[in-house]
């Protein structure tokens, strides 16, 4: 009977484990509400939309040449200029008419050191763990940002005021902040794994910004942004794996001591 006890403890204690685990892997991104004076938002010149159904193709130099249709699987420009409410993270598998991503164009091109954007609601922050940002110049080579600090915030809490459009109210906000400013035309962010239903947006609430930049830990300063694609938000592997094996060692070990006890 004491050895049954102890091995249900042992699964006890490895169940609680696991459930930490699970919980951490889905925690949502921070809140960093921005000082007033924090950046400044490039509000006029730009043209708003969706990248629909984006196609990828490795250039196999760092950058991408990315294509973009709508729900009849006809190509789109990046520099039209669309105003409407669309559910923004779709799951391609059950809805295949509507994946849409937002993306903006500066036909002057911009220094971005952030892109910000306002959504009506969010069902879970956690998927924005893995969004990716592109960016350029002409709309056929793209690079991916490499570091991208992904947080959440309130939009009418900025200066006091609505801070996209006096007529627009979004109720969360998204910062994509850089380790250093980015020169470019085009930008539009992207989600790998997108969940269903999880975020409504206006489409032209999706502005670059200039302002403070958060430094890469053990980058270097000298290094494009974009040279060497990948999202450090969604790079939770390691962790988890390494903790993985602590909560099977730990019921290894339990197994053990009971094994040893029964001799």
């Amino acid at each position: 009977m004491k050895k049954l006890s102890l091995l249900l403890a042992a699964l006890i204690v490895t169940s609680m484990l696991v459930a930490c685990l699970t919980v951490t892997a889905s925690a949502a991104v921070p809140q960093m509400e921005p000082a007033a004076d924090d950046r400044a938002l490039y509000l006029d010149g730009r043209a708003n939309g969706f990248a629909q159904w984006p196609k990828f193709t490795d250039n196999g130099d760092g950058t991408y040449a990315v294509e973009i249709k709508n729900g009849n699987n006809d190509p789109v420009s990046w520099n039209d200029d669309v105003y409407n409410n669309q559910w923004t993270n779709q799951n391609s598998e059950t809805v295949t008419w509507n994946l849409y991503f937002p993306r903006v164009y500066y036909a002057s091109g911009v220094s971005a050191t952030e892109l910000c954007w306002g959504l009506m609601e969010m069902m879970d922050s956690s998927d924005l763990e893995d969004f990716e940002i592109y960016y350029s110049d002409d709309a056929v080579s793209w690079k991916k940002v490499k570091n991208v600090t992904i947080a959440t915030y309130t939009p009418a809490a900025v200066n006091g005021r609505q801070e996209f459009d006096k007529n627009l109210s979004p109720m969360v906000g998204v910062r994509f902040i850089f380790d250093r400013a980015i020169e470019a035309k085009y930008f539009f962010a992207y989600d790998p794994n997108p969940t269903l239903t999880n975020i409504m947006s206006h489409t032209y609430a999706f502005v670059a910004a200039n302002g403070v930049t958060i430094p890469a830990e053990g980058g270097d300063p000298g290094e494009d942004p974009g040279a060497n694609p990948g999202n450090p938000n969604s790079n939770t592997a390691d962790p988890m794996i390494v903790s993985l094996a602590v909560v099977l060692a730990s019921a290894a070990g339990a197994a053990l001591v009971i094994g040893k006890k029964k001799k």
